[in-house]
């Protein structure tokens, strides 16, 4: 292979690990300040699946509707996670979520203060999806050292 081919892919996966850092950090500096957001009462108002089969795979998600206060406004929120949205083609997953908050609980809901209806019931981990951007980065990086000239 080419020096400039080498190079070329090497920079290729140098971008891809800057990829995935910059989005590890924006998810980690978003999940920082969603912990240190104040809470509230709430009560789950209500919690179903719902089932998308209109693409390849057949997909589920807990859909759940809660009441909590902010600003002395009452506020209705959805989210469980401030980054995931729970999509799954694990039914099984979506189930345990809806069992976890079932009509009527209640419980502390965090929400932002500079924006009050943007909540959430719960703060996560940091995502490792982007784990796979940097993995392919390092992988394209050493196919590019060690490829025969």
């Amino acid at each position: 292979m080419p020096l400039l081919a080498k190079l070329i892919l090497a920079a290729f996966g140098l971008c891809l690990i800057a990829v995935a850092l910059i989005l590890r950090l924006r998810d980690q500096s978003r999940l920082h300040a969603a912990a240190n957001w104040p809470t509230s009462a709430g009560q789950i108002l209500a919690a179903t699946i719902a089932t998308d089969e209109t693409g390849e795979h057949i997909v589920h998600q807990a859909v759940l509707r809660y009441s909590y206060r902010a600003s002395d406004v009452a506020r209705a929120g959805h989210r469980v996670r401030l980054l995931k949205d729970g999509r799954t083609t694990n039914r099984g997953k979506a189930e345990a979520v809806v069992s976890r908050y079932p009509v009527g609980t209640d419980l502390a809901v965090h929400y932002d203060p500079a924006n009050p209806d943007r909540a959430c019931l719960e703060v996560e981990t940091p995502p490792q999806a982007h784990l796979w951007l940097g993995v392919l980065g390092l992988a394209l990086i050493v196919a590019a050292l060690f490829m025969p000239s």
